[in-house]
């Protein structure tokens, strides 16, 4: 379990729209799962680096990462399970 820092709050906050977003998109056929992981990279490093240049530090950044990938990687993962 992450710490509840403002950083790690506003990753799963993010993280939590974004896979909402995106299993909406795949439910309605207008992107495949590995079109939503190229979504999801982007995102993170535009957003990162935002952060960055803005001059928040590389923990405050790692903190918020973790954060979101937790949340995104918990909802998107029974839709990027290979099929049996």
């Amino acid at each position: 379990m992450l710490p509840d820092t403002p950083f790690a709050l506003a990753g799963k906050e993010q993280g939590d729209r974004i896979a909402v977003y995106l299993i909406s998109r795949m439910q309605d056929g207008q992107i495949t799962p590995a079109e939503a992981v190229d979504v999801v990279a982007a995102q993170i490093e535009a957003e990162a680096e935002k952060m960055l240049t803005a001059g928040n530090s590389r923990d405050d950044v790692l903190a918020w990462f973790r954060a979101l990938k937790e949340a995104v990687t918990g909802r998107l993962a029974p839709f990027l399970e290979p099929e049996q």
